[in-house]
């Protein structure tokens, strides 16, 4: 397989993407900053920062995308995010060992 596009993105390691194909969108995870992608133009449409923490996971929903990731060694912030207006709409702190729940299974969490 041929690679048919590179995106210039984030000045750090990429830890998480998820495509989100209803919105044909693409989002990717690096440091603190979610980015949204065009996946037709392959452009940013939008850039989501609220996360304290380093972002290790993102998960899609039908309009939501909620995003987790690990603040020191006894708590995670997790964020749901509406994306019609790329707005976070709920915050959560957990501990290390809710959040390794919420990592290791595919629960709603919110």
């Amino acid at each position: 397989m041929d690679c048919i596009s590179d995106i210039a993105a984030h000045g750090g390691v990429i830890r998480s993407l998820c495509v989100l194909p209803e919105q044909k969108l693409l989002a990717s995870a690096s440091d603190k900053v979610i980015m949204l992608w065009d996946l037709v133009s392959l452009t940013n449409v939008a850039t989501l920062k609220a996360h304290q923490e380093d972002i290790n996971i993102l998960q899609k929903g039908s309009k939501i995308l909620v995003s987790g990731g690990v603040s020191g060694f006894d708590s995670c912030g997790l964020y749901v995010w509406d994306l019609r207006t790329s707005s976070p709409i709920e915050e959560r702190e957990k501990s290390d060992i809710q959040c390794l729940e919420v990592l290791n299974n595919d629960k709603n969490v919110f």
